[in-house]
């Protein structure tokens, strides 16, 4: 599978292609996911968002920081094999993820 194809192949494993809040761009290099919040009800389940990063092996160490952001902590960030990856959390909101592929 092409590098660049990776989160877009995660997207579709996980049954999200056509799903509101997920959006694959830059030619499939780049995946937002929008997850659900107190009030922001459209957006993807928890473990929708944890299915396309389980797919693109995101670390332990990575999920794990995932897990524990709170609203506070503003835009986190982490890479790992060829993909970066940032995220937001408010309770409102829901967290938001951003995957890309690097060059």
């Amino acid at each position: 599978m092409a590098k660049e194809q990776v989160l877009a192949t995660a997207v579709s494993d996980c049954g999200l292609t056509s799903s509101p809040g997920v959006n694959v761009g830059d030619s499939g290099r780049t995946v937002t996911l929008d997850g659900k919040g107190a009030e922001d009800v459209t957006g993807q389940a928890i473990e929708e968002l944890v299915c396309v990063l389980v797919k693109v092996h995101t670390p332990d160490v990575v999920m794990s920081k995932l897990e524990s952001t709170r609203a506070l902590a503003g835009r986190q960030s982490a890479t790992w094999d060829n993909i970066e990856a940032s995220w937001t959390y408010q309770p409102d909101a829901g967290m938001e993820v951003t995957l890309t592929t690097m060059n």
